[in-house]
């Protein structure tokens, strides 16, 4: 089948494009697992921020409380960055991601101490599970 030639293809093109193909096949083969582990590596981050949040249940410091709930919203975020496409299970993560990130943010605003605190590290834990009954 002959490919009509466009205005916008150099004449010369398709030759060029030939041993290129190769290369992007590499690339695409390369950058999939690279995504993947940077999504495990975002999930690693969080799991590490829930075990400090674990342990500042005991505390009564107001600062941890923040820098916690902000690493909760920073990775959130970096989640959603992660996950490109169009696909419904993409759409759904960085809906989940944004979700989460929200959340967060939204207990760092509202400050408060300890009880505030575990009130909200108890929905963001529940956002953790609603991911992970479908996704893990």
């Amino acid at each position: 089948m002959r490919i009509p030639r466009l205005a916008i293809v150099p004449s010369g093109f398709r030759r060029t494009a030939k041993p290129l193909l190769p290369a992007f096949v590499v690339l695409v083969a390369t950058c999939g697992p690279l995504l993947a582990d940077s999504l495990k590596t975002t999930m690693g981050e969080m799991a590490k921020t829930t075990k400090e949040a674990k342990a500042a249940l005991s505390t009564t410091d107001p600062a941890t409380f923040e820098a916690i709930l902000k690493a909760y919203g920073d990775e959130g975020k970096s989640g959603m960055a992660l996950v490109a496409g169009g696909s419904s299970k993409a759409r759904d993560l960085r809906a989940r991601f944004s979700t989460f990130a929200a959340t967060a943010e939204a207990a760092r605003q509202s400050g408060g101490g300890p009880v505030k605190f575990k009130a909200a590290f108890g929905t963001i834990v529940n956002e953790c599970r609603s991911c992970h009954s479908v996704y893990k």
